[in-house]
């Protein structure tokens, strides 16, 4: 179920950390649940600021790396509702996951990776394609916040599994459609939409699919 994640942002050395990078929401994703990981988002990061003045490199490294898991797992939590109303497929949510997970590790990395006399932490991300290097990979993995992300997920996949054994057929939104960002700009995302997996049409690719029975 888990796979190894597809950076969908060319990257190039020298722009990796520190340049700005935001997660564009697919339209299907509420504004309720970007607002609530907006929330969180700012309530983090003013509690690592409070960590940051107050402790050595290795606990800020640490208590970076709690910020950034904290947020994705608030974004993660509304992926994998979407993924219970069968807006999303589970491989969607977890794709979706694992990106957002990456640019905010970039981006925490850029203007949150510093100790407190200004000297940078580690780099959390590769010089080569833009991805998460494997030892920060493991060490987000391990966290409990991970757990508690594939433990939701895991629900996903077994209701979807369920739905699909009882005769129901889902239409899926196709993750390549139009996006938000938190500003609310429309961003296009790159290469050619495809269309949505489901025959039978779709009036309205932003909307929520609703189960078809057969």
């Amino acid at each position: 179920m888990i796979c190894s994640p597809k950076p969908s942002v060319a990257l190039f050395p020298g722009k990796l950390e520190g340049e700005a990078m935001e997660y564009l929401f697919p339209r299907e994703f509420p504004p309720a649940a970007r607002a609530k990981v907006a929330a969180k988002k700012i309530l983090a990061a003013r509690d690592f600021v409070r960590k940051q003045s107050a402790r050595g490199v290795t606990e800020i490294e640490a208590a970076l790396r709690t910020y950034i898991l904290e947020v994705f797992l608030h974004f993660a939590e509304e992926a994998c509702r979407l993924g219970r109303q069968g807006v999303w497929s589970v491989e969607q949510v977890e794709r979706e996951a694992r990106e957002f997970l990456r640019l905010t590790t970039i981006e925490a990395g850029g203007e949150m990776g510093f100790d407190r006399s200004g000297h940078k932490l580690r780099s959390m991300i590769g010089h080569w394609g833009g991805s998460i290097l494997p030892e920060v990979q493991r060490e987000f993995e391990r966290s409990p916040e991970w757990r508690r992300f594939t433990d939701d997920l895991l629900r996903v996949a077994e209701l979807q599994a369920g739905e699909a054994g009882s005769g129901s057929v889902e239409v899926s939104v196709d993750a390549d459609l139009p996006r938000v960002g938190c500003a609310g700009a429309e961003a296009t995302v790159r290469g050619k939409p495809r269309r949505p997996r489901a025959t039978g049409g779709c009036g309205n690719r932003g909307a929520s699919a609703a189960p078809i029975a057969r």
